[in-house]
């Protein structure tokens, strides 16, 4: 550019803002280097711990112009750089397709700035119907503002298992040998926090008492739900068993056999239960006719009143051989 002898005030755009504008004298031929006000900004979006948020969608809109500067994935420790004119811009940052952070920046240097994601940790805590830890349920989130699915991840040996989760309305579903044992529909997720889950899961206890009113050992005790076994196991000497089970509608068999004084037992018994609100007692109380029968419906009674019969029907035949007259 060929220009006179003056003074001139020169102005430059970048990206429709201006970065530059001073006067210049010119009256000899010279190169000028010229400061624009132009910047790299560095980015990092953390969580609530401070953990960088990794793939993060971080996008920049200058808010004079509505100018959009672009929209860069974040590394794996939620770091990314933008070269920016000076200004005011409007910054969102996306996260598993939420929104996790809306705020204006101004720009008017080099700077590194961190980004406080709206990204929280929240621990479920999944207990019983009796309060005691329940570890192996599988937890399913599902992010109803992003329209995404967390999950399922397992409890620990102390019930407890952890999600990391934007800023939102979560819906939750346990699931615990394959049966929903508890949902909800709306959580709002705010800020760090621990869910305590009542899950639907109770106790059936089974108590088999003889005839005699003592506890029988080794009845064989079946849980079935849809035709399908859910538990089972013998009766130990208390003749009690204790069953942990999702909620539902079981049924409950009993069975035992023996042989008692050369007498074969069979007995079988079957009971019908609704597991829903809470735990409850299933009870086998054999009668007579189950175990013990009474001895004298024995087969062992049965073989010694023959024996006796013999033997006295044996003493009657000598006792009457021995009074018979002796033949002349």
């Amino acid at each position: 550019m060929c220009i006179r002898d003056s003074t001139y005030t020169v102005s430059i755009v970048w990206l429709d803002t201006l970065v530059h504008q001073a006067e210049y004298g010119v009256d000899t031929n010279e190169a000028y280097t010229v400061d624009a006000m132009v910047y790299y900004i560095q980015f990092t979006a953390e969580d609530s711990r401070g953990i960088g948020l990794e793939w993060a969608q971080i996008g920049v809109t200058n808010s004079t112009t509505e100018r959009t500067m672009g929209s860069h994935t974040a590394d794996p420790d939620g770091w990314t750089e933008f070269r920016l004119p000076v200004g005011e811009y409007d910054v969102e940052v996306l996260w598993q397709h939420a929104v996790v952070h809306m705020d204006t920046w101004t720009v008017v240097d080099d700077a590194q700035w961190t980004i406080n994601a709206w990204v929280y940790y929240v621990r479920f805590h999944v207990t019983d119907g009796d309060d005691i830890d329940l570890a192996g349920a599988a937890i399913a989130l599902a992010n109803e503002t992003a329209s995404t699915s967390l999950g399922p991840i397992n409890t620990d040996y102390s019930g407890n298992a952890e999600f990391r989760l934007p800023l939102g309305d979560v819906a939750i579903e346990v699931v615990w040998k394959s049966t929903v044992v508890f949902s909800r529909e709306v959580l709002p997720v705010t800020a760090d926090a621990t869910e305590e889950i009542d899950a639907w899961v109770y106790y059936i206890t089974v108590k088999v008492k003889d005839s005699t009113g003592a506890r029988l050992k080794g009845a064989d005790v079946h849980v079935v739900q849809e035709d399908v076994a859910s538990e089972s196991a013998s009766t130990p000497k208390n003749g009690l068993l204790v069953f942990r089970l999702p909620i539902g509608n079981y049924w409950v068999n009993m069975s035992y056999t023996t042989t008692y004084y050369l007498t074969p037992i069979d007995v079988s018994k079957s009971k019908n239960v609704d597991l829903m609100n809470s735990s409850l007692e299933v009870k086998f109380d054999l009668g007579q006719d189950d175990y013990p029968i009474p001895f004298y419906k024995t087969n062992l009674f049965y073989v010694i009143l023959v024996i006796v019969l013999l033997i006295l029907g044996i003493v009657f035949l000598i006792y009457k051989m021995r009074k018979a007259p002796v033949e002349e």
